[in-house]
């Protein structure tokens, strides 16, 4: 799942396709309410997030790290369980992605900030 931490009216002027549009901690820890897990980790539930801003130097590395720590804090008492062990950021962000593949983007377009 690719998250894109850009504000609203960079995302609607291009973004990565099937990316879903996360620009504020209060609707991460929404969409990523933390449950309890199951008894026992199921590896193929895992899911492999990647964050990402405009150039992956901010808003996307912020989002990830307070998922990682949502994510410690909700598990503390299953060490080194996660339910989210799988967390990445886009090396270069949006601007990067969009110079190389263009064509997987949707709006074909970039806006700055």
């Amino acid at each position: 799942m690719t998250v894109d931490c850009r504000f609203p009216y960079e995302y609607e002027g291009g973004h990565i396709e099937n990316a879903i549009n996360i620009s504020l901690l209060q609707l991460l820890e929404e969409h990523f309410a933390l449950k309890d897990p199951p008894a026992e980790p199921n590896p193929a539930q895992k899911t492999l997030l990647v964050f990402h801003c405009e150039y992956s130097l901010l808003r996307g590395p912020t989002m990830a790290l307070h998922l990682r720590k949502l994510d410690r804090l909700h598990n503390a008492d299953r060490y080194p369980y996660l339910t989210y062990p799988d967390i990445l950021v886009l090396e270069g962000g949006y601007k990067s992605f969009f110079d190389k593949y263009t064509h997987l983007c949707t709006p074909q377009g970039y806006v700055e900030m």
